[in-house]
């Protein structure tokens, strides 16, 4: 198989009719298209989704409880198209994530949603490494490195690694439970 395997089809067309409208927003966004009416569209469909406590819905999912996850990746993708970290609905949204950092400085989905069981990967009542990664890398792009938000995910970072150098999930979480994992 050569280096440059071509995909069979294109997968724009099936984002921009089958896609949700923060997909259609990091994509348009990826290839310099936001300026465009449906780039437009897709921008005011994600920012009309923020909840009344400032955070977003499950999945995106209109009458849902705001969801950490939701939440950081709608931030990550408006500031990817531009948006001022200091308009209402980024910073708004901001400081809902924020009120939400645990005291380990980690972040757990909000105990309002519910996970299935078979979710081991999430959380909401631990912390979420790669949650809490996500949000880290969040405030470095928002210039937030000096906060003491940002200061304790390091410590997080510090005081969750496991003895051989890795990160669990989910925090008390040695790793995939053997028990559950399929063979293959």
């Amino acid at each position: 198989m050569s280096a440059r395997t071509k995909l069979k089809k294109n997968p724009f067309p099936f984002i921009l009719t089958k896609g949700d409208p923060l997909s259609i927003l990091q994509m348009l966004t990826a290839i310099d298209r936001l300026g465009t009416k449906q780039g437009f569209n897709s921008l005011t469909a994600v920012i009309s989704m923020q909840n009344k406590d400032s955070g977003f819905p499950r999945n995106l999912q209109k009458a849902q409880p705001s969801s950490i996850k939701s939440t950081y990746r709608v931030l990550q993708a408006l500031h990817r198209a531009g948006v001022d970290k200091r308009s209402y609905i980024m910073a708004s949204a901001l400081n809902w994530l924020l009120k939400w950092q645990e005291m380990d400085g980690g972040w757990h989905e909000n105990i309002a949603i519910t996970l299935p069981e078979w979710m081991t990967w999430e959380s909401t009542s631990q912390s979420v490494t790669w949650y809490t990664c996500q949000i880290g890398k969040l405030l470095q792009q928002l210039k937030m490195q000096n906060t003491k938000a940002f200061r304790r995910i390091i410590d997080f970072f510090k005081g969750s690694e496991l003895p051989n150098g890795g990160w669990s999930a989910v925090v008390g979480q040695d790793g995939p439970d053997p028990d559950r994992m399929e063979a293959g």
